[in-house]
């Protein structure tokens, strides 16, 4: 995990993100993709509501993309 605060969370949230299934089994459902201020793309991990609800997510950490991801990104965006 990155030395990052949630309000990268924020950052990536509030800048138009793209978002991708995660893989099957997983904790996360899907991934949340988007750039920082500084150009770091960063990769924020969804997981369904604590609550069950289907319109509901909730972060569950927040890392560097990897390079594949980071490459999909630039190129979708």
């Amino acid at each position: 995990m990155l030395e990052c605060q949630w309000d990268d969370v924020l950052d990536v949230y509030f800048g138009l993100p793209l978002f991708y299934p995660a893989k099957e089994g997983g904790s996360a459902d899907w991934l949340m993709v988007g750039e920082v201020p500084g150009g770091v793309i960063l990769c924020v991990p969804l997981a369904p509501s604590r609550m069950l609800r289907h319109n509901k997510a909730r972060p569950i950490g927040v890392y560097e993309a990897s390079r594949w991801l980071r490459d999909m990104y630039l190129e979708d965006r």
